[in-house]
């Protein structure tokens, strides 16, 4: 696969299209092509460069198309897709909040620069919701040796849309036995155990759901916010998590 984007790569006028893909600030507009080859022009592009991009695509056909292309023409990179929210679901504590995880995933990965391809509906890209000011702000980072009350911690999880449940059985939960505290954050595959010894941090291990038993140690975990969780700040599109180090292709 890499040899045919390369070879693409040869064209003249796929180059001046990659000369546009490759300008850090600026418009451009590109005529004369369709379907599976603007799909491969793009691979070539993002192969050359890799960098966060955000693919605005009229409906769902477009969607899954480009998905289905990608996948296969740049394996083993991320593609997501950018889901629409309901506005109560920012208000909700942690039920039924697929969508709202895959969301707060997608602008995680695109505020820490990461190069994943975003594919968006109109309706997904418009909608508003937490500022990334406030992403950045509400995300918690917990560390080895760091001192925090444990209830301090979980007053935070709870301000970050998190549920308490008696178990963590999904994304989006922590429970509490005395001086350890199990979350499940949403950028992350399996939960984690968080144990103190007085205010500091003493252990923290990945763990798996189904038997509860330890997988490895860790030094650190970020925790992302699940929900705008009632901050006072400016809601604004998601667009602002590009922060200038992205790129939105409108299809």
């Amino acid at each position: 696969m890499k040899a045919l984007l390369e070879a693409i790569q040869e064209d003249e006028a796929v180059r001046r299209v990659l000369e546009c893909f490759g300008r850090s600030h600026g418009q451009s507009l590109v005529y004369g092509t369709s379907g599976a080859q603007k799909h491969v022009i793009f691979a070539a592009a993002y192969a050359k460069k890799p960098r966060p991009f955000v693919i605005l695509v009229h409906d769902k056909d477009s969607l899954e198309a480009w998905r289905e292309d990608l996948s296969f023409l740049l394996p083993g990179r991320i593609i997501a897709e950018l889901p629409a929210v309901d506005v109560v679901t920012f208000q909700a504590t942690a039920k039924s909040m697929e969508l709202t995880v895959r969301r707060m995933d997608v602008l995680g990965r695109l505020l820490r620069k990461e190069p994943i391809i975003v594919l968006a509906l109109p309706s997904s890209a418009a909608q508003k919701g937490m500022s990334r000011q406030a992403f950045e702000r509400l995300s918690l980072r917990v560390a080895l040796g760091n001192e925090i009350e444990r209830d301090e911690l979980i007053r935070r999880l709870s301000t970050l849309g998190y549920e308490h449940a008696s178990e963590v059985e999904k994304v989006g939960e922590f429970s509490v036995r005395g001086g350890i505290v199990d979350v499940f954050p949403v950028n992350a595959t399996l939960p984690v155990r968080i144990e103190f010894f007085g205010d500091e941090i003493d252990s923290l291990r990945v763990f798996e759901i189904s038997t509860k038993r330890s997988i490895k140690n860790i030094n650190e975990v970020s925790i992302l916010p699940l929900a705008w969780a009632g901050t006072s700040d400016k809601s604004e599109a998601f667009f602002s998590y590009l922060d200038g180090e992205g790129t939105v292709l409108f299809d």
